[in-house]
């Protein structure tokens, strides 16, 4: 088997030793279970909450992107060495993972206008844009690239980019992990001075916290363990890097919701109120029919 999600952000070949190699494979295929838990956790919160909100709308495409890349990655990749199936594995992968990575990014250039100008336009033309960005616009780099680089799309005993063509998933690969690590700061910074300027004194700690769980929850739809997939793999020297990248970037959607979605407090509210409408319902319920049972037994004394 040759699926190990390091590959994805390394431009030599691999030194690592033949074990690590098959147990970051292993964890590969794992991560494609485990996102696809997370994905169908997220699309059940997305309906059974009616979120309607952009932050959320960006997300839970990212998440349903990144689901389906890493099927491709796993179902595809092993299409080797049949040259058709392994382009069309190579131009599936790249256009899958590069949406997903365009939905990271729309989700960073999200949280600088929601907290500085403030977002433009309405909801439904957002969405438009949203989609034209995330799934449209990925297509213009692959298919000119991939119908004049034809034969550089086999890497070995990958079915992947090569050579200078590599650049066009790379290249955005880079530019929005970057532009997402500027957001991530901008936004811990602006978590920590809203607890400043808070009239009521917050503890030194209690910042703290609320510093930690705003970089676990804000880290996952900014993509930023992606940081460590980009390292150059060079044998023990970067392996924990490597480690951190297949084992945490792998199952992005199962933390994404545990972490960025249960954490969230329009989630909490939503589900506190979706619950109390619920026990509300059931208490009318258990009266209608207790009064029903009420009825039914004095009728039956009325007719002795």
């Amino acid at each position: 088997m040759a699926v190990n999600y390091l590959f994805l952000g390394q431009f030599g070949n691999f030194t690592l030793p033949d074990h690590v190699a098959e147990q970051m494979e292993t964890i590969t295929v794992m991560s494609t279970g485990l996102n696809f838990a997370g994905t169908m956790m997220i699309q059940f919160t997305w309906a059974y909450l009616g979120l309607t909100m952009d932050n959320f709308f960006i997300t839970g495409n990212l998440a349903t992107t990144m689901m389906a890349a890493q099927l491709a990655l796993t179902g595809l990749e092993n299409t080797y060495p049949e040259v058709n199936f392994c382009y069309a594995s190579s131009i599936a992968i790249v256009y899958l993972f590069t949406a997903a990575i365009s939905w990271m990014f729309l989700y960073g250039f999200w949280c600088v206008l929601h907290n500085t100008c403030g977002l433009p336009g309405s909801a439904s033309t957002r969405r438009i844009i949203y989609a034209i960005f995330g799934y449209a616009l990925p297509w213009s780099g692959i298919i000119p690239v991939s119908m004049m680089y034809t034969k550089d799309l086999i890497k070995g005993r990958l079915c992947w980019l090569r050579g200078v063509i590599l650049w066009i998933f790379m290249g955005p690969l880079y530019f929005v992990c970057a532009f997402n690590f500027l957001v991530l700061i901008f936004l811990l910074i602006k978590r920590w001075q809203n607890d400043c300027d808070k009239e009521k004194r917050v503890k030194f700690g209690t910042k703290i916290k609320r510093l930690i769980m705003c970089f676990l929850a804000e880290a996952q739809p900014l993509g930023f363990f992606w940081l460590f997939g980009i390292i150059p793999c060079n044998g023990y020297t970067t392996l924990p890097f490597s480690w951190i990248f297949v084992a945490i970037a792998g199952p992005q959607n199962l933390f994404m919701f545990f972490l960025f979605y249960c954490t969230h407090k329009t989630v909490l509210s939503l589900l506190a109120s979706h619950y109390e409408d619920t026990v509300a319902a059931t208490l009318k319920e258990v009266q209608k029919r207790k009064a029903e049972r009420g009825n039914i037994s004095s009728s039956y004394e009325e007719s002795d």
